[in-house]
């Protein structure tokens, strides 16, 4: 994909009453079934990781990809190392059975 066809989403849990600005919005995560994968390691691996989730781990489940939104999450308690650049997150992927 081409560099200015790309764009990058950041979500963040926010209360109820948040009044978003010229620079926000509000959008709401859609639920349902998602496979999970623990990822640690540094961005350079991160892609290769999504890639064999997807090319190898999706077609051998007996799930496909939906059209809900695939996304990383960071939860509160998630790692970095700043020395090393290796971080932890879960790779989440909108699946349904096939």
């Amino acid at each position: 994909t081409a560099a200015d066809k790309c764009r990058y989403d950041a979500w963040v849990e926010v209360p109820v009453d948040f009044v978003p600005n010229k620079t926000t919005s509000i959008a709401t995560l859609p639920g349902g079934r998602y496979a999970v994968a623990k990822f640690t390691g540094s961005v350079p691996d991160i892609g290769l990781a999504w890639t064999e989730l997807l090319r190898d781990w999706l077609p051998a489940s007996g799930m496909q990809c939906d059209g809900r939104p695939c996304y990383e999450f960071y939860p509160v308690d998630a790692s970095y190392d700043a020395a090393t650049g290796v971080f932890s997150c879960d790779l989440c992927l909108p699946v349904r059975a096939a």
